[in-house]
């Protein structure tokens, strides 16, 4: 018909069939991700702990600021990495944090480089 109702309540039989097909044949769909369910960021690097990493920060809306050495801890608003050369671990807030890069050793003549730019 013109008006649409039709093709809508074919629509829905059909759905309606397909769902009564999959409850007897004891299939489901699968569910649809949950962004909820995926990995935070605080969970990627607490998945690192004891990573070498080079972490790099926004201050105010133009200086970056660069700290590297081991994923030591991380939570839900902080990280701490661990400096070896100067035998000190700094809290650092996580929401300052911009890029992460995570290594799978140190690099070669690893600096602890604490840098502004």
């Amino acid at each position: 018909m013109a008006n649409g109702n039709d093709y809508t309540s074919q629509g829905n039989n059909e759905m309606m069939n397909q769902m009564q097909n999959m409850q007897n044949s004891g299939t489901r769909p699968e569910p649809t991700p949950n962004p909820e369910d995926q990995d935070t960021y605080a969970e990627i690097l607490q998945s690192n702990i004891g990573a070498y990493v080079l972490v790099q920060f926004l201050i105010g809306s133009t200086s970056i600021v660069e700290k590297e050495g081991y994923l030591y801890a991380s939570g839900v608003n902080f990280v701490t990495i661990y400096e070896p050369l100067d035998d000190r671990y700094v809290v650092c807030d996580l929401y300052s944090v911009k890029f992460v890069t995570i290594y799978n050793t140190p690099p070669i003549g690893n600096t602890f480089r604490t840098t502004n730019a």
